[in-house]
């Protein structure tokens, strides 16, 4: 049981750095395509 709440952990772990990549990434892409603006 230990062994699987290992595994599951790491499957979140992986998700969430999979989701604030994606995030980032999509920040960047906003910023590019608003280069008009200052900030």
């Amino acid at each position: 049981m230990t062994i699987f709440w290992i595994i599951l952990a790491a499957i979140v772990a992986a998700l969430v750095a999979l989701f604030q990549y994606g995030y980032i990434f999509s920040n960047k892409k906003i910023v590019k395509e608003n280069r008009g603006l200052p900030y």
